[in-house]
């Protein structure tokens, strides 16, 4: 089972390196992007979702400023 690590800055500057010097797989990489894609897509829908809702559960007001 591998080790899951993540490298802050502070951890980074402590081992004297820049963001430029690691490397990714491709395979990785393609892992990463999917689970970016996973959490947008899960986040448009809560929001999508909580707009819903509002809408659904906003009071109707008539022309005449009137609440139904």
């Amino acid at each position: 089972m591998s080790e899951n690590i993540v490298y802050d800055d502070s951890m980074l500057k402590s081992m004297n390196l820049n963001s430029d010097d690691i490397t990714i797989s491709t395979k990785n990489l393609t892992i990463i992007i999917n689970l970016c894609n996973d959490i947008a897509k899960k986040i448009k829908e809560q929001v999508l979702d909580t707009i819903e809702h509002h809408i659904d559960s906003a009071s109707p007001v008539n022309f005449n400023n009137e609440t139904r």
